[in-house]
């Protein structure tokens, strides 16, 4: 049987997909993953630990201890990068912002125009209220937001 594709083509068409990291603000080199690794360890020796010491059975804690920890770590991640602002300009004028903006505040959403050039503006918010944003821009017809 003959092949209807060159053998250097590209199986998928389309773009490939972004990948999806663990954390969102912090991007950790080689010692940081080396870190949360030892952390974990840590954890869970000392989940174990406490197991043994409360009458449950150590490998409870040595499994649970290390997914708390990350699961700390995680909560933070999201909090800062929600924290966080974002600006998206999409060459509008400074008064289609401002009309944004106004909107985006009666939701309470705190958001703010920023100059991007002469004539247009840019949308500054806060990551966290990223879905407001999109749906209040969807609504008037401006290009939506990528997914995070």
């Amino acid at each position: 049987m003959r092949q209807r594709y060159a053998a250097y083509a590209p199986l998928r068409r389309g773009r490939r997909a972004k990948p999806r990291h663990l954390f969102r603000a912090a991007r950790p080199s080689a010692v940081g993953w080396t870190v949360l690794t030892l952390l974990c360890a840590a954890a869970g020796w000392l989940g174990a630990l406490l197991a043994r010491l409360s009458g449950a059975p150590p490998r409870l804690g040595a499994v649970a201890a290390p997914g708390v920890a990350l699961g700390g770590l995680l909560l933070a991640d999201r909090r800062r990068w929600g924290a966080s602002s974002t600006n998206y300009s999409w060459g509008a004028s400074q008064a289609e912002v401002d009309a944004i903006v106004d909107e985006l505040a009666t939701q309470g959403v705190p958001a703010s125009r920023t100059a991007d050039g002469k004539e247009t503006a840019c949308l500054t918010y806060r990551s966290r209220d990223t879905k407001t944003v999109d749906r209040v821009l969807r609504r008037h017809g401006i290009p939506a937001l990528r997914p995070l």
